[in-house]
């Protein structure tokens, strides 16, 4: 026999549902449609580059970088690409003029090695021929891999095992050309997210560089390591804008770039917040008088690295990475003309 029963909780869509499924299509549509490829850190985002201050901005000469002596991909334009991308990040930057010279950069490295008297001599040389350049990046990649392809061991621990990561890191030092000395020198490194996907058939048809290229782990890892070289040099060269601020450690305490040689202890100065997108100085106005706030330098420890607020900061402004810019001579009263 066969008995047909009514179900009475079988529930039918209903128009509010049909309107769920549509949006919930549209947003796959749109998300699917959205994505677009990782640009590359030499990408210009900001404004043009001013080619008429261009002679009046530090030069900064970067070298090519050493190739990785070991890499599961058999590329050989690994350290010739970061050192042509850093300094294309250099230049869009704004605040420097750069040069790719691999030449100076292994003769100012080589006069560096020597000892102080013929170090001095060479460093002069090459000042001579080179008046306007004040810095100079020399380096060498040393990693360019994917965890996989390493002893698990040396692979970092993630919540669920093992990760799997794209590393690329970069030995880096910066010369100052006018003091003959190292102003820093660090390894820095950067990661990203890898696929189990072998490296050789994750990269396979493609050169470092290309615009694909910096969509991959290494891509991205070699954009975070070029952030970080950039991020070195934008706290360690001094770029003509003023006194740099590093960081404010107390109300009224502020530490200075020790490096920028336009800081005079003594001195007083305006402080200033500059435009990212213009370059234009925005001096701070004092949160009590609501005149443009001042600091003088001083000299601690025989170094001349603090400056003090001779005021009180507004408490939404963030005087870190503000400059420090003089303060215009006063002149003192013409007398009046019959």
């Amino acid at each position: 026999m066969l008995i047909l029963m009514r179900s009475s909780h079988i529930r039918r869509p209903s128009a509010c549902d049909a309107r769920r499924l549509i949006v919930f299509a549209s947003l796959l549509a749109l998300a699917g449609c959205g994505w677009s490829y990782n640009a590359p850190p030499t990408v210009r985002t900001g404004q043009p580059v001013d080619v008429h201050t261009r002679a009046t901005k530090p030069v900064v000469v970067v070298g090519q970088f050493a190739n990785p002596p070991r890499s599961p991909l058999a590329w050989d334009d690994v350290g010739r690409g970061m050192s042509e991308a850093l300094a294309r990040t250099i230049l869009n930057h704004g605040s420097f003029d750069v040069w790719v010279d691999d030449a100076m950069a292994r003769h100012v490295t080589a006069a560096m090695s020597q000892p102080v008297a013929k170090r001095r001599i060479a460093l002069d040389r090459i000042r001579r021929e080179h008046r306007r350049v004040s810095y100079v990046v020399a380096g060498r990649v040393t990693d360019f891999t994917h965890t996989t392809d390493k002893p698990k061991e040396v692979r970092r621990w993630g919540l669920l095992g093992r990760r799997r990561e794209a590393v690329v890191a970069l030995e880096l030092t910066v010369f100052d050309l006018h003091t003959g000395h190292a102003v820093t020198s660090d390894h820095l490194v950067g990661t990203a997210r890898a696929p189990r996907t072998p490296t050789a058939e994750l990269y396979a048809n493609m050169a470092f560089g290309e615009y694909l290229f910096w969509s991959t782990p290494l891509g991205a890892a070699s954009e975070s390591v070029l952030e970080r070289a950039m991020a070195i040099l934008d706290r360690t060269v001094p770029d003509g804008q003023g006194v740099r601020v590093v960081a404010q450690l107390a109300p009224r305490e502020l530490r200075i770039d020790t490096l920028d040689p336009e800081a005079e202890p003594g001195e007083r100065y305006f402080v200033c917040l500059v435009d990212p997108a213009t370059g234009d100085h925005r001096p701070v106005l004092d949160a009590d008088t609501h005149r443009p706030l001042t600091a003088r330098v001083e000299t601690t420890r025989g170094r001349t690295d603090r400056a003090w607020l001779l005021g009180r900061r507004p408490r939404a402004a963030d005087l870190t990475g503000a400059r420090l810019c003089p303060i215009p001579p006063v002149r003192a009263p013409q007398s009046a003309s019959r």
